[in-house]
């Protein structure tokens, strides 16, 4: 693993301000948040993370309840915080990284954690089975994993959550200090994450067909 890709909440400052940010998801199944938050239509991302803490039923019936509030619903958590980045949409379920990189465009953009949690999904690399210089490739990932982790979070804005040098771990204590992150750790939480995941991308489909 090299990096996480960070959930949180992404919202316009020439909008709103942080103190009108819900702390909780469910906050955006109020009539006033209608047509004025984004989400992602193209994957479960961030409910397939909080299904390990809400638990399957809870986690597809607040979705359904944040489609009926009629979402902009956007391909992809980049494209939620472009959207937000562009003033369509007051609020989004977004990413810390994806804002960090907006923020030095000079886009009006801020995040915030979910409350108590910090979805992470894990990114890695890894060498293939039949790489025509396996030991090569397996030097780079050990080379970037370590020393490459300076300039690989100078140009992608992210690490891994957990790395107390980054500057991810230390924005997210000076913001949310009881904050942490929440991941699949072991096969029994991989399960259960592929499975809302699928159910959520069935849902997502069937609500977007056709726009």
């Amino acid at each position: 693993v090299i990096y996480d890709a960070t959930r949180s909440w992404v919202f316009n400052t020439q909008q709103i301000k942080l103190s009108e940010v819900p702390d909780s998801i469910e906050a955006l199944t109020e009539p006033k948040w209608s047509r004025k938050f984004a989400m992602n239509a193209s994957g479960g991302s961030p409910f397939d993370l909080f299904a390990l803490v809400w638990g399957e039923e809870r986690t597809l019936s607040i979705v359904k309840k944040l489609m009926a509030n009629r979402p902009i619903f956007k391909k992809g958590t980049p494209a939620v915080n472009n959207a937000v980045a562009g003033g369509e949409a007051a609020l989004g379920l977004g990413s810390i990284h994806e804002t960090e990189r907006l923020k030095s465009k000079g886009a009006p953009v801020e995040w915030k954690t979910y409350g108590e949690y910090i979805p992470v999904l894990s990114q890695g690399y890894s060498v293939t089975k039949k790489s025509p210089q396996p030991n090569l490739g397996r030097l780079f990932i050990a080379w970037l994993a370590m020393d490459g982790m300076k300039i690989f979070e100078e140009m992608e804005f992210t690490t891994r959550a957990t790395r107390k040098e980054s500057a991810l771990y230390k924005s997210s204590k000076e913001r949310a200090p009881n904050a942490k992150p929440r991941e699949a750790t072991n096969e029994k939480e991989f399960k259960v994450y592929e499975a809302v995941n699928e159910k959520l991308d069935k849902l997502l489909a069937t609500a977007t067909a056709g726009r």
